[in-house]
């Protein structure tokens, strides 16, 4: 299960309503949630309207960066 799929139904979001939130459609949405990468204005939209629980890297399979220590 994608990350944003998990994050909608945590929710109980219906892929309609969620898309209302990101201002795409069902259709659009379910695709971001299979995996399609969103359009960049549509991604920073995701992010921002997951206060970052979303991130890009959730989209790009890019590995977490490490966590530093304090020094």
């Amino acid at each position: 299960m994608s990350k944003l799929k998990k994050w909608r139904e945590d929710r109980k979001l219906s892929q309609e309503q969620a898309g209302r939130l990101f201002e795409v459609s069902a259709v659009a949405f379910g695709r971001y949630e299979r995996g399609r990468v969103p359009e960049p204005e549509v991604l920073q939209k995701i992010i921002d309207g997951t206060a970052g629980e979303i991130t890009a890297n959730d989209f790009f399979d890019l590995p977490e960066e490490p966590t530093r220590s304090a020094a």
